[in-house]
């Protein structure tokens, strides 16, 4: 009785398996996902935050789409 465990990752579109492995496309599913909070600044002294995606996630997407 082997366990084979998947990964699932609800926000991402049905993946085809045909032109890259499984593994592969659901690290870069992953990745893609992926956000940093970013603050600076600004002259008045207000402090702001702002999410954006990683560096790894900007590729990420590259390769995907």
């Amino acid at each position: 009785t082997e366990e084979k465990s998947t990964t699932i990752i609800p926000s991402s579109p049905p993946i085809s398996t045909s032109s890259i492995t499984n593994n592969n496309l659901t690290r870069l599913y992953k990745y893609s996902q992926e956000t940093e909070i970013k603050s600076y600044v600004d002259p008045n002294g207000t402090i702001h935050q702002y999410r954006q995606s990683t560096e790894r996630a900007l590729l990420a997407q590259r390769k995907i789409l």
